[in-house]
């Protein structure tokens, strides 16, 4: 597995996972950079909080899969849930 960092620039999101949530499938390639991938999984999830209502006051893992060329990475991050919001 290759780390995040080496093909986060230019990498295309292709889904992410909260906890043992339904995988979020990316319908469009976004352009992410490993700055700014938290607050667009983020803004995708929290335009329905149900999605992360129960989940509020709890770190959670977030799983995110790029893709750049052949080379595919996986990275997972520790976030706390507070009112709907990543923080």
């Amino acid at each position: 597995m290759v780390a995040l960092g080496n093909v986060a620039n230019g990498a295309n999101l292709k889904y992410y996972q909260v906890e043992n949530q339904p995988k979020q499938e990316i319908s469009e390639n976004k352009k992410d950079n490993r700055d700014n991938l938290l607050a667009d999984l983020f803004a995708a999830t929290g335009a329905d909080p149900s999605k992360l209502g129960n989940f509020v006051g709890k770190e959670v893992k977030v799983t995110a899969h790029l893709e750049k060329g052949d080379v595919k990475a996986t990275d997972v991050y520790t976030v706390k849930i507070v009112e709907g919001q990543a923080k």
